[in-house]
């Protein structure tokens, strides 16, 4: 029996983009691709993400994972950049946790 926790969402509801309608912090990067800072894992570091496509502020135990993979919560309130890469699902990244360029 497997311990990790599968994370089920339905496709129709979204992490609510805080930019619409009124800019919030972090909403310049939106378009621009997310690359992982150095904060991150030394073999991780400059590695491409995808592109902003959204900024989701996220409250401390709020689900961050996307839908179908392991259970994930934010460990504290922060802002995330909405992702996509083009190749599954968008998901969400600390904003601290990326370089937009």
């Amino acid at each position: 029996m497997s311990n990790i926790c599968v994370f089920s969402q339905d496709t129709s509801q979204r992490w609510k983009d805080v930019c619409e309608g009124a800019p919030a912090a972090h909403c310049d990067n939106i378009g621009k691709v997310a690359y992982s800072n150095e904060s991150n894992p030394i073999t991780m570091r400059d590695l491409r993400v995808g592109t902003i496509v959204g900024v989701a502020w996220m409250e401390k135990g709020s689900t961050v994972s996307p839908s179908g993979s392991q259970l994930i919560l934010a460990p504290g309130n922060a802002y995330y950049y909405i992702i996509d890469d083009g190749a599954s699902d968008s998901f969400l990244r600390e904003c601290e946790e990326i370089d937009a360029k």
